[in-house]
């Protein structure tokens, strides 16, 4: 992928892409609040996936796979902690930098 400045083909950084899985309520108005929250940020949420998966004392959650645009690492950093707060328990970084699941050095790819 490549963005386009001035004319120049410059290669995206894995920056600019943050991909998370985020537990919210399974109603409209909870996901509403996922959008909102992204959108008042200036985040472009490219893909986006819903998985029903659980019941807790009768109310029902989904896991929305989130795969978010940024504008590079310092508004990666703001989505993250926005998401963060907004849902602490429930929420999981797939990309490189913000997740906080290490892996053994052991299972990496040569």
């Amino acid at each position: 992928m490549f963005d386009r400045v001035q004319g120049i083909d410059k290669p995206k950084t894995y920056y600019d892409f943050l991909c998370a899985q985020v537990g919210v309520k399974a109603d409209s108005v909870a996901i509403a609040q996922l959008y909102k929250l992204l959108a008042s940020g200036g985040y472009n949420m490219i893909r986006q996936f819903m998985d029903h998966v659980w019941v807790d004392k009768e109310i029902h959650w989904v896991e929305m796979k989130i795969v978010c645009e940024t504008r590079g690492l310092e508004h990666a950093l703001e989505l993250k902690r926005m998401i963060e707060k907004a849902y602490p328990t429930t929420t999981v970084f797939e990309t490189e930098p913000f997740n906080d699941k290490r892996m053994c050095p052991c299972y990496v790819k040569k």
